[in-house]
């Protein structure tokens, strides 16, 4: 059966250690429906793999990327957002020969995926009265005079 980059037998690596750098399919990742319905790039794997105490336990240390095609959840608009994790730290004891890699470097870049995809941080979003992309046009409706704001609403309200 011939192995993804992601599993390596633990007989292969030498004494000083295996330096991994390869590009892998992110599908190899199987990543859950949520995470799948944006668009992925290569996975970016930088991993430094040494073997510890007779080759009975790895220890994996890198860093990995991935580069996905987003809409903003503010203006809607497609982009490219990069996501890295750089703290990559494993210790796998009692290791089989074929060590599948592919669970630890998932879990490392799950973390890393924000909670809401933003083109930038001063993302202006869309205008709720016509629709405008506002980061890139101006707002084509009448503006509402500040009696009707929420803020006067809540400043007029009792309480008593």
């Amino acid at each position: 059966m011939p192995l993804h980059p992601l599993q390596i037998n633990k007989f292969h690596i030498p004494e000083f250690g295996l330096k991994l750098q390869d590009e892998v399919d992110s599908s190899l990742l199987e990543l859950p429906q949520s995470y799948r319905e944006k668009s992925y790039g290569p996975l970016k794997a930088q991993l430094d793999i040494s073997l510890l105490d007779q080759m009975d336990t790895l220890l994996i240390r890198g860093q990995a990327s991935i580069d996905m095609q987003c809409n903003c959840d503010r203006c809607n608009s497609d982009f490219t957002h990069h996501l890295e994790s750089e703290e990559i730290c494993h210790h796998i004891e009692n290791c089989p020969d074929i060590i599948d890699l592919t669970e630890y470097i998932r879990e490392d870049i799950l973390l890393t995926f924000p909670q809401h995809y933003l083109c930038s941080d001063d993302c202006e979003g869309l205008c709720p009265g016509c629709g405008a992309n506002l980061n890139k046009e101006s707002c084509q409706c009448s503006k509402p005079d500040n009696g009707g704001s929420f803020d006067n609403i809540l400043d007029n309200l009792n309480f008593d």
